[in-house]
C-alpha cells in the first residue's frame, strides 16, 4: 500500500510512522496575500541532517525566525520541497497547505520531526503497460524524473524532491515505487546517491 505525504483537513504533516509530529491549525480563514497567492495556514519545515547537526543547542525555530520574516516580507512563494537557508543551515518545507502560497501573520509553523537525510542509496520498481529492461527503466523513467525542478540535491539547489520507502510516483505512464533506501527515513536523493 502506497504512503503519501497527503494532508489531511485537520492535520499537517506526514506519517507518524516517520516521526514527524502532527499538529491542528489555529490560523483565521484563508486570505490572498499580496501577489495574489494564498497565504499559507500551516508550514512544516525540517532541517537537511547536517544542518541539523550545526545548530545543536539551538531552536530551530530561533534559527529560522528572520529568515522566514524575509520571505513573508517579500511575499516570496514557498512550496513542498523548497529549500531554506538559514544561518548557513539548511531547512526544506515538507508540507504546506494550501500546497503552494505565502507565508501570512497567520501562518503556523511546525518544525518537530528527525531531520531529513541525503539517500546513499535507493532502489526503484516500476509496473505500467509495458515490459522494459532496467536498463531502459533508469534511461527512461528514473532519469528524466530527476531533472529539472527534482534534480539531485547540490549546493545550489532550490528545490528537491522529498522521497521515502513505499512511495509511489508517476512518470507518464508508468509507476514508481521507492522499494528502499539508506539510510531510511524521509529524505532526497543527492548527486552522490546511488540509484537501483
Amino acid at each position: 500500500k502506497a504512503q503519501t505525504l497527503a494532508v489531511r483537513p485537520d492535520k499537517m504533516g506526514v506519517d507518524s510512522e516517520l516521526g514527524v509530529q502532527a499538529a491542528t491549525s489555529s490560523s483565521s480563514a484563508e486570505r490572498l496575500a499580496g501577489n495574489g497567492e494564498e497565504n499559507i495556514k500551516k508550514l512544516h519545515i525540517l532541517p537537511l541532517k547536517e544542518a541539523d547537526a550545526q545548530i545543536k543547542g539551538k531552536s530551530r525555530m530561533d534559527v529560522l525566525a528572520d529568515t522566514l520574516r524575509q520571505i513573508r516580507n517579500t511575499k516570496e512563494v514557498v512550496r513542498s520541497g523548497d529549500l531554506v537557508k538559514a544561518s548557513n543551515a539548511e531547512f526544506v518545507v515538507i508540507k504546506c497547505d494550501p500546497p503552494q502560497g505565502c507565508l501570512g501573520m497567520d501562518t503556523d509553523f511546525f518544525v518537530d520531526g528527525a531531520p531529513v537525510i541525503c539517500f546513499q542509496k535507493i532502489q526503484f520498481s516500476a509496473w505500467g503497460p509495458t515490459e522494459f529492461s532496467s536498463e531502459q527503466l533508469f534511461n527512461e523513467y528514473v532519469r528524466p524524473y530527476f531533472k529539472g525542478e527534482y534534480a539531485p540535491y547540490s549546493p545550489d539547489a532550490k528545490r528537491v524532491c522529498l522521497l521515502y520507502a513505499g512511495q509511489v510516483v508517476k512518470v507518464g505512464d508508468v509507476w514508481l515505487q521507492v522499494e528502499a533506501t539508506e539510510p531510511t527515513g524521509l529524505g532526497l536523493v543527492s548527486t552522490d546517491t546511488e540509484i537501483f
